[in-house]
């Protein structure tokens, strides 16, 4: 009588060192074993050629084949499931939803519509730069779980047209043109942060801009002095505060004037608290005061031409060629790089040389009439946490809380100025600017929770008389009391033995967040469709998957992580009610970028990170050996969603060139067909991205096509193709 055959050792051919080698590769059962190529168990397993056909047909003989009838088919795909994508669109498109027992692939060009104009400036820690300039190498900022600005990397860049962007301008002075499907930043009814295509935009509502940046130092280095006429002059080898304080100047009410061999730097005011300043940071900085000539009492002059060509190297722009001190001029990129000493006195310089205070409320604008120099410094003062508006792209106004930190923390050296700051008047009437759009029934709702009602004493005290009558919203300023005064309540009650919901303390922790976050808001002021098409330029930013552009937070949004919320919702809910497994190939999963989103759709955030598990795989075999694992892994965990993004990543960056493609096409299809039978076994679905290449036969038509060719066509049971339509969605 034969014995039965359990356990890969019974194996004819398998002894104790060959089965802890077979576990070790990821072969742990005898239909693995049956299932496995041969020169694969040669390469994982280490095994002869001979070992591994013997035990291959040993295993192979044992295993019981499977036949069935189409009706037991049927009745076995009677026990498949829907996964909901969470948009009706795409459930209807795939007959009710995601399927189990099935591989759904997406495959697209990156972002799929969402993208901003080329002329959009993108705040880096560099300093603001053009759209279209932005490369892989730069930081660009982003927001993350926490709502603070970070410093992010930029993955992806794409180009595309869009023929019917939209045009949106709010309160603040802010703009940008965008696709219909760019995605924003809002406040829903219960003040969580959601998100908002451009394309349903309307008048009055609120999105979220940017208000602080953190001061990143970059490195950077200073011109060479030109030798020419030997060196006369002490020349910087970084920028100090003096050397800041001229760029600012010199941005401000400078200029370069020329004359054959003869240079003259020129800046001009008529404060003479100014004029000595500036000569004092001259003679600092070069060894050499400047001067003010008998017959331009209010310039400050330096003949130089190489002090002169010096600047043209460091700030181009300063070279007016007849435009004077209204040229337009722009900060050099090393000022934009510079710590909070240097930076607090290029602002500094630059206020006292165009700037101005008002007498009675806490108000300072800085003008210019060039835009882009505007730009950049409004990027100075958000890294120094200094919020600004635009107005009518002519000045920067700085009002409330924000001028009276510019007053105590930058200052000015003109006696005028500081006397303006002593006899401002701070009351709350003169801090209403910076907005929260909190809707009064959370106030209604926590007061409740609270155990209070709107005529309580007790809430008249510490709540009503905070919130303004006929303003809509609380102010920052306002919102931060009424917290701190809603704290101390509850610490008192809980002291004297009154208990809360747990829902009071969630929405005192969001209104907190919300007050802590480096996020303003600003009001829609209109969104206008325009014609088209106008080329676009889309990218993506890791981890977070948002970016700044023109002051707005904007973000991209992916379907792997919204699937991987919706998995462990309840049946009711469209989800499966298990847990999911992501193999990520190219670094792009965002746990901050999840809890965001989980926290947007009421779920809890934590509970939903702790579904997912997560590996981070970094060449072909090791994506090939964790799938190897997968199938024990999801047999235990109950995982119900398995993601691969992306399924080629690796395979087409390791194996190059037509005399590898065969090779890479059979170690795909083995490992499409591993995943297939983990989503038929487990009755789990299976979601794999893909990348479009293009078809170089192709003469007319779409030239872009899924990247993978017939085995990853045959194999997977849905493909959805992600594409700009004549609509640029």
């Amino acid at each position: 009588m034969t014995a039965e055959v359990l356990d890969i050792q019974d194996l004819d051919g398998v002894g104790p060192v060959t089965a802890n080698k077979l576990r070790e590769a990821g072969y742990d059962s005898i239909s693995a074993l049956a299932i496995a190529p041969i020169r694969e168990l040669v390469e994982k397993a280490g095994l002869e050629t001979s070992v591994a056909h013997k035990i291959s047909k040993a295993a192979r003989e044992t295993i019981q084949t499977d036949f069935v009838t189409a009706k037991q088919l049927w009745e076995r795909r009677k026990t498949l499931l829907r996964l909901s994508f969470g948009s009706s669109n795409l459930d209807t498109l795939l007959g009710g939803g995601l399927e189990t027992q099935a591989i759904t692939e997406f495959v697209g060009e990156f972002g799929a519509g969402k993208c901003v104009n080329k002329d959009s400036i993108i705040f880096t820690s560099t300093g603001p730069t053009i759209a279209s300039d932005l490369s892989l190498a730069d930081s660009p900022f982003e927001i993350d779980s926490a709502n603070h600005a970070t410093s992010g990397k930029a993955l992806r860049k794409f180009l595309q047209d869009v023929p019917k962007p939209v045009e949106i301008k709010a309160s603040g002075g802010f703009r940008v043109i965008c696709s219909p499907q760019h995605r924003f930043f809002t406040l829903d009814n219960e003040a969580q942060l959601a998100e908002i295509h451009a394309g349903d935009l309307k008048e009055k509502r609120w999105l979220a801009v940017i208000r602080r940046l953190p001061l990143v130092e970059e490195p950077y280095e200073l011109p060479s002095p030109s030798t020419e006429h030997g060196k006369q002059y002490a020349f910087p080898a970084k920028v100090s505060v003096e050397l800041a304080k001229l760029l600012g100047y010199l941005a401000s009410e400078g200029s370069l004037q020329w004359a054959q061999n003869s240079c003259t730097l020129v800046f001009t005011n008529t404060d003479k608290d100014l004029q000595k300043e500036y000569s004092r940071c001259f003679e600092k900085t070069f060894g050499t005061p400047s001067h003010s000539p008998p017959s331009h009492p209010h310039d400050q002059i330096v003949c130089s031409v190489q002090i002169g060509d010096w600047f043209v190297k460091l700030m181009p722009t300063l070279k007016s060629k007849g435009e004077g001190k209204t040229a337009r001029k722009l900060l050099p990129k090393q000022a934009l790089r510079l710590g909070a000493d240097e930076t607090k006195a290029l602002i500094r310089a630059y206020f006292d040389g165009d700037g101005w205070a008002q007498e009675k409320a806490p108000l300072i604008e800085l003008y210019s009439v060039h835009q882009p120099l505007l730009e950049q410094l409004r990027f100075l003062l958000l890294k120094l946490g200094i919020y600004a508006r635009m107005r009518y792209g002519k000045s920067l106004a700085i009002s409330g809380e924000y001028a009276l930190k510019f007053a105590n923390e930058i200052g000015s050296d003109r006696t005028a100025n500081i006397e303006k700051f002593s006899k401002w008047n701070i009351e709350r009437r003169n801090f209403i600017a910076d907005i929260i759009p909190v809707p009064r029934k959370i106030f209604h709702r926590l007061g409740h929770l609270l155990g209070l009602n709107s005529e309580s004493p007790v809430w008249k005290r510490w709540v009503k008389n905070y919130l303004v009558i006929d303003q809509a919203y609380p102010t920052r300023h306002t919102l931060q009391e009424l917290i701190r005064n809603i704290n101390t309540f509850s610490t008192d009650a809980k002291k004297a033995g009154f208990a809360f919901e747990k829902e009071a303390e969630h929405i005192i922790d969001r209104l907190n967040t919300l007050v802590e976050s480096d996020l303003a808001w600003e009001k829609v002021l209109s969104v206008e469709e325009k014609n088209g098409p106008v080329e676009m330029v889309d990218y993506e930013v890791n981890p977070h998957h948002n970016y700044i552009v023109n002051g707005f937070v904007t973000h991209n949004s992916q379907i792997s992580m919204k699937l991987s919320i919706q998995t462990q919702l309840s049946a009711a809910e469209g989800g499966l009610e298990g847990k999911v497994l992501f193999i990520d190939t190219e670094g792009t999963f965002a746990a901050q970028r999840v809890f965001q989103m989980a926290q947007a759709s009421g779920q809890d955030a934590d509970k939903i990170l702790d579904g997912i598990i997560y590996s981070r795989v970094y060449n072909s075999d090791h994506q090939i050996l964790t799938v190897d694992h997968a199938f024990k892994i999801c047999k235990e965990e109950n995982i119900k969603l398995l993601v691969v993004d992306s399924i080629l990543s690796h395979f087409r960056g390791e194996y190059i060139g037509r005399e590898s493609l065969s090779e890479r096409q059979q170690r795909l299809n083995s490992h499409l067909h591993k995943l297939l039978r983990i989503a038929q076994a487990l009755n789990l679905a299976v979601v794999v991205t893909n990348q479009v290449q293009a078809n170089p036969q192709a003469f007319f038509g779409d030239p872009m096509r899924p990247a993978g060719g017939n085995i990853m066509a045959h194999t997977s049971t849905h493909r959805i193709m992600l594409k700009k339509s004549s609509q640029g969605l």
